[in-house]
């Protein structure tokens, strides 16, 4: 397993529902995406969704997920949340 940095592992930005946008700009390299988390209730179930894209565009790539509990879906919210940062997104 690999080890993770005590800073990647204290960033949560989940702690209930909620939504997250972050967006990664880098005019010399024309890069301007867009992501998004939503953590949602569901009817019988716990939805997080996705969404992203270049930012401006219409058109936007969705994956749903269901979760039985919060918690599960709150990891899995915070592990993609530390993810994008890593990667060189940042919220707006």
């Amino acid at each position: 397993m690999a080890r993770r940095k005590a800073s990647e592992e204290g960033q949560k930005r989940f702690d209930g529902f909620g939504l997250c946008e972050l967006a990664q700009v880098d005019p010399d390299r024309n890069r301007r995406r867009y992501y998004c988390l939503l953590l949602q209730p569901g009817l019988f179930e716990i939805s997080l969704q996705r969404q992203w894209g270049r930012l401006g565009s219409k058109k936007l790539r969705v994956r749903d997920e269901s979760f039985g509990s919060l918690d599960l879906a709150m990891q899995r919210a915070n592990r993609l949340y530390r993810e994008r940062l890593r990667r060189g997104y940042r919220e707006f």
